[in-house]
């Protein structure tokens, strides 16, 4: 303010010198409300040269505050979306890698259990299967034992003197169906045995590549929809952020006018 003083005190000097040389050669009888109105212009113009000079100095150094503000504003912002970014990649990752260990041990488990009980279970179906075809050839054996019995008592008397050839002839096809029927009967068993064991090994089979198949198209959807909700919250705080920021920039640029 001193300083201000002193200029505006310089100028009117030089402009109440400038006055009294001019009224050396001014006439006898001057204007004396003109040669107010020169002097004042004259001390006007040169009190509005400090000003402006003044307020130049303060501008410039006003106006790189600002921006420096502004530069700090920006480079906050900067280092808080990209902190919130990492810190979400991180939470998203472990989240995802610790759902697909919760259902990898669960397929394990549950593998386990398939594992360690399909060789009773088809211990079982063997024992049962063999039991019932043991009961039915058993049953067929009776029922031929009987049936040439029955046509050796019948025929005994009439065939007594070719028993020799006879009875070894009846004997040895009695023997050979038998033989024959339990051989088809077994085979027929061993086919269904076969067939069985296909399909139920191409349907556990089918079954876990359903389950595994599902469950990677279920990671994959969540992993998905979880990378987006993580990416439109920071593009949302970034938009709020970048607002807030533009809004204090704003306030301040108002704000120079009231100082």
């Amino acid at each position: 303010m001193k300083l201000f003083k002193s200029k505006v005190a310089v100028g009117v000097m030089a402009v109440s010198m400038a006055a009294t040389i001019g009224t050396a050669y001014a006439a006898v009888n001057p204007n004396a409300g003109a040669q107010l109105q020169q002097w004042y212009t004259s001390a006007s113009n040169a009190t509005k040269a400090i000003i402006a000079g003044d307020f130049a100095a303060v501008y410039a150094g006003k106006k790189e505050e600002l921006e420096n503000s502004v530069e700090g504003l920006k480079n906050g912002a900067r280092v808080s979306i990209a902190a919130t970014g990492r810190a979400e990649v991180a939470r998203v990752n472990t989240s995802v890698n610790g759902q697909l260990a919760t259902y990898s041990g669960q397929i394990d488990t549950a593998n386990g259990t398939i594992t360690s009980g399909i060789a009773a279970e088809y211990d079982q179906l063997v024992a049962a299967t063999n039991a019932t075809t043991n009961g039915q050839v058993n049953a067929i054996g009776t029922v031929s034992k009987a049936g040439i019995a029955s046509a050796i008592r019948n025929h005994e008397g009439v065939y007594s003197g070719r028993l020799s050839d006879a009875a070894a002839a009846t004997t040895t096809q009695a023997k050979s169906d038998l033989s024959a029927k339990i051989a088809a009967t077994k085979a027929e068993l061993n086919r269904l045995l076969a067939l069985e064991k296909e399909t139920a090994t191409t349907e556990i089979n089918s079954n876990l590549t359903t389950k595994i198949a599902e469950l990677k198209a279920e990671l994959v959807a969540l992993t998905a929809r979880l990378k987006k909700e993580a990416e439109d919250r920071i593009l949302a705080q970034g938009a709020a952020l970048e607002a807030a920021a533009l809004n204090e920039l704003a306030t301040i640029v108002n704000d120079i006018t009231k100082n």
